[in-house]
């Protein structure tokens, strides 16, 4: 009785299922990579929504109020060394936030170190200052013209009590002429002391900026592009947009840019996205 003959592949048609496997695998692999960097576009805007809603709930219940980039909670002025306990504008909307993972984003956890504990050297601490402890790290950055603080001098960020009298005000959400195009919080990264300027910045800012010359400035917050091509913002109205690294603003500052009296963008990607439109000059260079 004649035995049937096993069925097997050949090597041949092995080495095309092989080669098939492996088109089909460079085809699909880069769809893959984009759709889960899409998921966490997605997440990262999410995250910006969630945020702007957090401020627009604080100064509904601050009379109007936004709260402060910072402050010192033990001391009359904030004093860079002093080791005192500061408050930040991310402690104010903490109570409006289901939690502080809403502000690490997707795209580059866990961001930037803003209040771990020593030994490790956060923003905080490496200009001598202790946070609350309600978050160690965020993605997002706050204008810096938005969250004022009369407690810092507002071109040193360095206090002398006997300058008291120039601090700034805190704003106030009915003075702002163009919430919807004033920025409230962007997706950013954390660029240190360096001379000359880091390689983060973009070319626009090296040619435009000296770079950063403190440790806590709008200078040392720069939109983080380099995963997503461009940042996601939380508006001031409460409302989040996708803007691309190249991106320009429609919005101006007619109080001056520089050392010159004219209309100017507020905003320039990536790199300066503090300041409030038609109100006063951009923060770079005044």
């Amino acid at each position: 009785m004649a035995t049937k003959p096993k069925l097997a592949f050949t090597l041949i048609e092995l080495l095309v299922v092989i080669a098939i496997i492996a088109i089909l695998a460079a085809i699909l692999f880069p769809v893959f990579a984009q759709a889960k960097l899409a998921a966490k576009k997605s997440a990262d805007l999410s995250n910006t929504k969630q945020i702007g809603i957090a401020v627009m709930l604080y100064i509904n219940d601050s009379e109007d109020t936004y709260p402060m980039s910072v402050y010192d909670t033990q001391s009359n002025y904030l004093v860079p060394g002093s080791g005192d306990v500061v408050g930040t504008v991310y402690d104010s909307i903490m109570p409006y936030m289901k939690s502080a993972q809403i502000l690490i984003s997707p795209t580059n956890p866990p961001g930037i170190d803003f209040a771990s504990p020593p030994p490790k050297m956060s923003v905080l601490t490496s200009v001598g200052l202790r946070g609350q402890g309600t978050f160690t790290h965020a993605s997002y950055a706050p204008n810096f013209s938005l969250f004022e603080d009369p407690s810092l001098f507002a071109s040193t960020k360095l206090v002398d009590p006997s300058l008291a009298g120039l601090s700034i005000s805190v704003v106030n959400a009915s003075s702002l002429s163009k919430p919807a195009e004033t920025v409230a919080f962007y997706t950013a990264t954390y660029v240190t002391l360096a001379n000359p300027v880091p390689p983060t910045y973009s070319q626009w800012c090296k040619d435009n900026s000296p770079g950063p010359t403190d440790a806590f400035s709008t200078n040392n917050f720069p939109g983080d592009t380099k995963v997503m091509g461009g940042i996601n913002i939380a508006w001031a109205d409460g409302h989040s947009t996708f803007k691309k690294e190249n991106a320009s603003f429609a919005t101006t500052s007619t109080t001056g840019c520089g050392s010159e009296i004219v209309p100017c963008p507020t905003y320039h990607m990536p790199c300066d996205l503090s300041g409030l439109p038609d109100d006063r000059a951009n923060t770079w260079g005044n």
